[in-house]
């Protein structure tokens, strides 16, 4: 649970022993401007749902069918955002052998000790904590704009269309082989 007197009185806010969420005064978002401060929060705490035609025309991906960390990385300004808020400078994004993604800050010559990664369980933290901040809810399906949910439920009513035509030719085919 996160305190509220923390977060109104402190200059950051910690998420783990290496990683702080910068908590701007509201002085230090007037000298940045409003509109680049409101940005960083929007690409950071984008969902899914927010941008489900952009997935699906752009990447061919179903907005169900990825998490929030792996939308995060779609948009090519989420290393700005993420260190606006952290305060982390350097960050990549990182595919292990196994092929998980994760942000890390690594550079050649860093100590092991001053390494940060930034994993989707981390994430989800600095997200939580920047909604808590904003007074943001996470509400499931709340489609932000009238066009994206207009899109989102055509795509359901053609995804749903298509499992049903793949139904049909399923049970034709079984219905052959019975009968053969």
């Amino acid at each position: 649970m996160l305190d509220r007197m923390k977060l109104l009185r402190d200059k950051v806010y910690p998420v783990s022993d290496k990683i702080n969420i910068k908590l701007y005064t509201l002085n230090e978002i007037y000298d940045i401007g409003f509109d680049v401060y409101d940005e960083h929060l929007s690409i950071l705490l984008m969902r899914n749902y927010d941008i489900a035609d952009i997935l699906y025309f752009d990447y061919n991906i179903w907005y169900e069918d990825v998490t929030p960390f792996e939308v995060l990385l779609k948009n090519k300004m989420w290393k700005e955002a993420l260190e606006f808020f952290t305060g982390i400078d350097n960050l990549i994004l990182a595919t292990e052998d196994e092929g998980a993604k994760y942000i890390s800050n690594y550079t050649p010559n860093i100590k092991s000790e001053d390494l940060i990664i930034i994993d989707e369980e981390i994430l989800l933290k600095i997200q939580n904590i920047i909604r808590v901040i904003h007074y943001r809810k996470k509400e499931k399906h709340d489609l932000d704009s009238k066009k994206t949910s207009k899109f989102v439920k055509i795509k359901i009513i053609e995804r749903q269309k298509y499992d049903r035509t793949k139904d049909k030719k399923k049970q034709f085919k079984t219905k052959i082989k019975k009968s053969s």
